[in-house]
């Protein structure tokens, strides 16, 4: 794993560095961006990948002009929606149970906030149809206005997300005060 250290570089830059070194062992046909601005998602237009863009529900809304130019640039475009909430769903049919969702819930609410995202876009990417269930893929996402975080994995649907598996953490920002 890289850590993002140099705040003088920006954090775009760094990210598309390692996703770009990583990208040869990891032979990912699908890469998930989520961010506020379609400008950065054309950004992580890579060769050999299918990029996604997942927008922020929470931010502007993307026109209907700025989709279609998404579309000729080769970039899908989904909206975002925070589905991590599933977790209890996706678990008590499982095993029958609340317990192991409250395990889990407890998990994934302990990762950092990037990496919740990473999951939570490429989740959402399974469920909209854009990524086959299982697929494993590259996803992008960070806290503020630039992605920061990349994760290689699997992302399942959501109401079957104890299915999804992180495999590698590409970068991650890193925080002084760890």
């Amino acid at each position: 794993m890289e850590y993002l250290v140099n705040p003088d570089k920006p954090k775009i830059e760094q990210v598309l560095k390692a996703i770009k070194k990583e990208q040869p062992n990891c032979k990912c046909k699908y890469l998930v961006v989520g961010a506020m601005d379609h400008k950065v998602a054309e950004q992580f237009v890579l060769p050999k990948m299918k990029t996604i863009f997942v927008h922020d529900a929470d931010s502007v809304k993307v026109t209907d002009e700025t989709i279609e130019e998404l579309k000729k640039k080769n970039i899908s475009y989904l909206d975002g929606e925070h589905n991590l909430g599933q977790l209890a769903h996706s678990l008590s049919g499982r095993y029958k149970t609340m317990f192991p969702s409250e395990i889990l819930a407890s998990s994934v609410y302990n990762l950092e906030k990037s990496v919740q995202k990473c999951i939570e876009i490429a989740v959402n990417a399974v469920d909209k149809k854009e990524v086959p269930a299982g697929t494993t893929i590259i996803s992008v996402a960070g806290e503020g206005d630039e992605p920061d975080t990349a994760i290689v994995m699997e992302p399942s649907y959501s109401t079957r997300i104890i299915d999804t598996k992180i495999i590698k953490i590409i970068c991650h920002l890193f925080h002084k005060d760890w």
